[in-house]
């Protein structure tokens, strides 16, 4: 190869190289942008598909004071996260929209147990 094409294919082989390193420096960037959000969303997964199933089952073997179980249930909603309360209705299959707001969830809840206990005959 004559000089030239040396200094050309040299000059080429530099700019891949430069190209080479900013894709690599975004392409950790970005993992390490990934393994931030799945260490903060896996801190709020602290429940099973049987556990959710088992509290619902709680809830309806409960004894509830009819006239006190909003107040229990408005509890209950206010110490899930969104996360595991949209979870705990769609494993359940409860008739209740998970974007509704916690106070509405808690007054469907009540509703849903009372339905439930007067079907039983409680």
């Amino acid at each position: 190869m004559k000089r030239n094409g040396l200094h050309s294919l040299l000059r080429d082989l530099k700019k891949l190289n430069l190209s080479l390193e900013t894709s690599i420096e975004r392409l950790e960037t970005a993992l390490k942008e990934d393994s931030d959000q799945n260490k903060s969303g896996n801190s709020e997964i602290r429940f099973t598909h049987a556990e959710l199933k088992a509290e619902w089952q709680r809830l309806r073997d409960r004894d509830h004071d009819l006239s006190q179980i909003e107040q229990y249930l408005n509890d209950f909603v206010a110490n899930k996260s969104k996360a595991e309360l949209s979870a705990f209705i769609r494993i359940n299959e409860l008739p209740i929209a998970t974007k509704d707001s916690r106070q509405k969830i808690a007054r469907q809840l009540a509703q849903l147990l009372r339905v439930g206990a007067t079907v039983r005959g409680r």
